[in-house]
C-alpha cells in the first residue's frame, strides 16, 4: 500500500491539489467528506501495479478495510484514500505468468509429442509473427509469482529451456490474457471475503470508481500507450510527455491494437521505428498493449466515461512523476512529534517579540552608559594635564 500512496502524494503534490485546496481551506476534512480537487493515481510496474483514489464514504457505498486504507496527514488536512498494490500484476511478471500458462497448456495437450522433441516450440499468440523468444526454466520459474504453474511444469518435462514462436493472433492473445485475470475467479478453492460488486479480479477489495475524479496513469500505462501512440492520429497541440484519452478515438486504439500483433515482424520492426537500443522495449508491444488496455477496462472496471477522465503522464511541468517525492514527503508523518518543530502561537510570538524589545533596550542603555563613563574619564585626565602633569607615557621617559 505505501507504494500506492507515495505515487498519489507525488502526483497531486505535482498537479498542485494540495497547494490550491490548503489556500482555500484551511481545516481538518471529515473522512465522509469527498474531495474532488484530487486526483486518483493508477500505476504500472514491473512487478506490481496500484490504484489509489479518495472516494465518498457513505450509505450506499461498502466502507472501506482498514487493509485497503490509510490515515495521512499534509498540510493540515486529514486525507483517508482508498490504497491497494496488486503483487504479481506488474507488466512483467504478468508476462511471466502468461507463458508459464501457454507452456503448461501445450505441455498438457501435447504431452507425448514434447516428451520426445529434443527442443520445446510454444506458440505465442501475443508475439508478432516471424519471431521468436528462447526462454530459460529458470527465468520464467524462479520468480514466486510463477509458483503455482512451475509444480504443474515439473509433473511434465525436465527440459531447461524452450522457444515461444510468434503467432501473432490479437482475438486469440485478448483471450488469453482475459482467462489470466479469470485464473482466480475460476478456482473454487479460493473464496473473495467481500461482497460480488466490490470484489476484484485478485480477490481483492475495490470501492467503485468514482464518478467526479481525474485518473492519471504512470509507469508502465504511459511507456505502453506512448509506443502506441506513434501509430495513432494525435491533437494537434499535445505533448508526448502526456495523452488524454479522449484526444484519441477507441476505434483507432482498437485497430492499432490488432495491428501490433498481426503485423509481421520484418514490417513491424520498421512501422515501429526499432532500433537496437528500444527493441526490447518495443518488440511485446502486442502483450503489453493487451495487458496495459484489459488491467484498465476489464480488470479495475474502467468503462468508457472513466476513460475520457484518464491521462496518461510521464512528466509535468512541475516534474516528474513518480513515487520518491511522495515516500520522502510520506516519511515526515512518522516522525514523533515530540521532535518536531513547534509552531509559534499568537501568545508565544508576542511574548517573545516583546523579550527581545526589553533586551535590545537594555543593551542599548548600557552601551550609552559605557560611552558615558569612557567620556567622562577622558575629560578628568585631560583637565590634569593642563593643571602641569605629566602624562603617563612622559613619566615613563624621564
Amino acid at each position: 500500500m505505501e507504494e500506492a500512496i507515495d505515487g498519489w502524494i507525488t502526483t497531486n503534490i505535482l498537479l498542485e491539489k494540495f497547494t490550491k485546496l490548503h489556500a482555500k481551506n484551511k481545516r481538518k476534512r471529515s473522512q465522509n467528506e469527498f474531495d474532488p480537487n484530487m486526483v486518483g493515481v493508477l500505476d504500472l510496474g514491473g512487478a506490481s501495479t496500484q490504484v489509489t483514489f479518495t472516494h465518498l464514504n457513505n450509505i450506499d457505498n461498502e466502507p472501506i478495510p482498514d487493509d485497503f486504507t490509510t490515515n495521512i496527514t499534509l498540510f493540515d488536512t486529514v486525507y483517508s484514500p482508498y490504497a491497494h498494490s496488486y503483487l504479481c500484476w506488474g507488466k512483467n511478471e504478468a508476462l511471466k505468468r502468461y507463458r508459464a500458462r501457454l507452456l503448461n497448456a501445450a505441455l498438457n495437450t501435447g504431452r507425448n509429442y514434447f516428451a520426445t522433441a529434443k527442443n520445446l516450440h510454444i506458440r505465442d499468440p501475443c508475439l508478432a509473427n516471424g519471431t521468436n523468444d528462447t526462454v530459460t526454466v529458470n527465468s520464467l520459474f524462479r520468480s514466486p509469482c510463477t509458483a503455482n504453474e512451475k509444480q504443474r511444469y515439473l509433473t511434465y518435462t525436465n527440459k531447461t529451456s524452450f522457444k515461444f514462436i510468434g503467432s501473432g493472433n490479437a482475438a486469440q492473445c485478448r483471450q488469453a490474457i482475459l482467462n489470466l485475470f479469470d485464473a482466480k475467479r475460476n478456482d473454487r478453492t479460493v473464496n473473495c471475503t467481500y461482497k460480488q460488486d466490490y470484489c476484484t479480479f485478485d480477490d481483492t477489495f475495490q470501492p467503485k470508481l468514482p464518478e467526479d475524479i481525474k485518473f492519471i496513469a504512470l509507469s508502465g500505462y504511459y511507456y505502453v500507450f506512448n509506443n502506441l501512440a506513434h501509430g495513432m492520429k494525435k491533437p494537434d497541440e499535445f505533448t508526448a510527455e502526456r495523452y488524454h484519452y479522449r484526444d484519441f478515438q477507441q476505434e483507432e486504439i482498437d485497430r492499432r491494437l490488432i495491428n501490433v500483433c498481426e503485423t509481421n515482424y520484418s514490417t513491424f520492426y520498421i512501422q515501429e521505428s526499432m532500433t537496437p537500443s528500444n527493441e526490447p522495449h518495443k518488440r511485446s508491444l502486442c502483450f503489453d498493449g493487451w495487458y496495459m488496455w484489459l488491467l484498465l477496462t476489464y480488470a479495475i472496471g474502467f468503462t468508457q466515461s472513466d476513460l475520457k477522465r484518464l491521462t496518461f503522464a510521464n512528466t509535468f511541468p512541475t516534474g516528474k512523476v513518480g513515487w520518491t517525492l511522495g515516500y520522502m514527503i510520506n516519511q515526515t508523518n512518522y516522525i514523533p512529534a515530540e521532535f518536531r518543530e513547534k509552531a509559534l502561537t499568537k501568545t508565544s510570538f508576542i511574548g517573545l517579540l516583546s523579550g527581545s524589545l526589553v533586551l535590545i533596550l537594555i543593551t542599548f542603555i548600557f552601551l550609552l552608559l559605557t560611552c558615558y563613563l569612557c567620556l567622562k574619564k577622558k575629560s578628568t585626565i585631560t583637565a590634569k594635564n593642563k593643571d602641569g602633569y605629566m602624562e603617563a607615557t612622559e613619566q615613563a621617559n624621564v
